[in-house]
């Protein structure tokens, strides 16, 4: 009989072990499920301008340019317009959108570069949506396609990929370093 208690003190260990194991690790999933939810509702896209809106803001852009002759530098006037949303009832902040090209690939913050252009907002309000021209031409027939950097309420730093996958990734001091953002006092 005493050999009975001492093993159902044994199993009865090791399954409070067990629920202890399974309750952390459920809380831990649904922590880092409600961290990519928030992530998963900052989106960004490109889309192209109507060919005489293009010409407008090229005319803009280059004014010393006849049709046929320029007298000055040239600038390539946006053809697109992005458009970055917040889905969340919350802000996110130290947003940071780069360009980049399509046919490059990228690890971690490796596209986060003063090479591409970049807009950043310190703050997206919910339910805002904000709107940039750009020109999403590169070279070799390429385009660009917008990649996202942003910080949440709990202070997670995000990337969203051009190819819209989404990563825990730590670029704040490398965007300071840059001089895409300010220090923060």
């Amino acid at each position: 009989m005493k050999d009975f208690v001492e093993i159902a003190q044994i199993i009865t260990g090791f399954a409070a072990i067990v629920s202890i194991f399974f309750t952390v690790y459920a809380f831990r999933s649904q922590k880092i499920d409600k961290q990519l939810d928030t992530a998963k509702n900052i989106s960004s896209w490109n889309v192209t301008m109507a060919k005489d809106k293009q010409e407008s803001l090229s005319k803009e852009a280059n004014p010393g340019f006849d049709g046929e002759t320029f007298t000055d530098e040239w600038h390539n006037a946006p053809n697109c317009t992005n458009i970055t949303v917040n889905k969340n009832p919350f802000p996110v902040y130290n947003l940071i959108i780069v360009f980049v090209p399509n046919h490059l690939k990228f690890k971690g913050n490796n596209s986060l570069s003063s090479q591409y252009q970049c807009f950043y907002y310190e703050i997206l309000t919910p339910g805002k949506i904000i709107t940039d021209f750009v020109n999403d031409h590169t070279l070799g027939n390429g385009h660009l396609i917008p990649e996202l950097y942003f910080t949440d309420t709990q202070n997670n730093q995000w990337r969203r990929s051009k190819n819209g996958e989404l990563k825990k990734t730590a670029y704040l001091k490398k965007a300071v370093k840059l001089g895409i953002i300010q220090k923060h006092l």
